[in-house]
């Protein structure tokens, strides 16, 4: 049973909230309509941009839910991560590198809730548009706007992910031993593969499907901070004590 929140300390709300946050982040962004793993799933051909601005205006409501829930989500992260940040003035070099890890998943983080309102901006453009009378072509331009910025910030955000997670996890690696060291070094070495096809994507015309073959990256990924929020909230000395090599 979980303690009243009352009860909680500083470490255990901490992991609380990087677990609960990146439970709620992963869950409401690929049911987000138009994501692209939901998609391939559901065999949608999303080829432009355009169609996945008319699949989240065709579901106004669900892309309003899941942006709201993918906004507290990241609000919840980002105290959560907190809990991770080495103790201490100074430190290893080890802890300068999980610094700034922390700080670059922070600048994920933030893009993630630009994105959540993103998507508010464009499916409320139409839905008060057309309640207002106003003809399609007349706003439809707008929309397309916070829609090619949104695209922007995703890639911003998945750039800043896999590159602070994996600053983070080598830095963990560090700092565990066993399975959960092991753990941490995969982890590491999916955002380092993760990041180099992401960046191939962006770059290399005709490359854009190596950017969904990275999105993939997100379910490990998740899993692996998951998995810290829990033992954030149990004061895993492993993990909330002084590194090993100290």
């Amino acid at each position: 049973m979980l303690k009243s929140l009352k009860d909680l300390n500083g470490t255990q709300m901490t992991g609380l909230m990087l677990a609960v946050g990146i439970a709620v982040v992963f869950l409401s962004g690929i049911f987000t309509p138009s994501v692209l793993i939901i998609d391939m799933v559901s065999g949608t051909d999303l080829t432009a941009v355009e169609d996945k601005l008319v699949t989240k205006v065709d579901r106004t409501d669900a892309t309003l839910l899941a942006g709201t829930f993918y906004l507290l989500g990241h609000v919840l992260l980002l105290g959560g991560l907190v809990g991770l940040w080495p103790r201490g003035r100074g430190g290893s070099g080890v802890d300068a590198v999980t610094r700034t890890g922390i700080l670059v998943v922070g600048v994920g983080a933030l893009s993630g809730m630009v994105s959540a309102l993103l998507d508010w901006a464009m499916v409320l453009t139409d839905r008060i548009s057309r309640d207002a009378g106003i003809a399609l072509d007349d706003y439809w331009r707008f929309a397309q706007n916070f829609n090619a910025m949104d695209a922007l910030v995703e890639a911003m955000l998945l750039l800043a992910l896999y590159l602070g997670y994996l600053f983070v996890a080598c830095g963990l690696a560090c700092r565990f031993s066993g399975r959960r060291k092991s753990a941490a070094m995969g982890i590491a070495l999916v955002c380092l593969v993760a990041l180099l096809l992401t960046l191939i994507g962006i770059n290399a015309a005709g490359a854009e499907v190596l950017m969904a073959i990275a999105a993939i990256a997100i379910f490990p990924i998740s899993l692996w901070v998951f998995a810290l929020g829990v033992w954030l909230y149990r004061e895993d000395p492993e993990l909330t004590g002084e590194p090993a090599n100290a």
